[in-house]
């Protein structure tokens, strides 16, 4: 991000460690959606909670990040048969309220409220445009 300018998108959400059969990947819709940002050439900010366990810095290069410590990171179990996966919560991070989204970000035009485990650890308000931006998108994943 270029540090003179303002983010263009705010990404609000957990960063998830996805076990697979071969180790864990970072992902989480708050990850995607601040990727997918910075690759169109957007100002990406993300605000996330986790565990010392991920290191969402390596996930996301060259995107600030706010962590919000945790002693627990957004874990899913992913299983894959027959060209269908089954995702197992495991772990949940902790949760993520208006007052941790440091000032100068809440002025993004933008952002991605992104609760992926579903299991309303982000402030239901921030979904409700009361940070200042508006909702791009409501970024939720399926868990069975």
């Amino acid at each position: 991000m270029n540090t003179n300018m303002p983010p263009d998108l705010l990404a609000i959400g957990h960063v998830a460690k996805d076990l697979t059969a071969d180790g864990h990947v970072i992902g989480g819709a708050v990850t995607y959606a601040a990727l997918t940002a910075q690759a169109l050439g957007l100002n990406a900010v993300v605000v996330t909670s986790c565990g010392s366990d991920v290191d969402p810095y390596a996930a996301m290069p060259g995107i600030p990040i706010h962590i919000v410590p945790s002693p627990d990171t957004t874990t899913f179990i992913n299983t894959y048969q027959d060209g269908r996966r089954r995702q197992i919560l495991k772990d949940v991070g902790g949760k993520i309220r208006g007052a941790d989204i440091p000032s100068a970000w809440r002025s993004a035009p933008h952002y991605a409220w992104a609760d992926g485990a579903g299991v309303g650890r982000v402030d239901s308000r921030l979904s409700e445009g009361r940070i200042g931006g508006r909702v791009n998108s409501g970024l939720a994943a399926e868990v069975e």
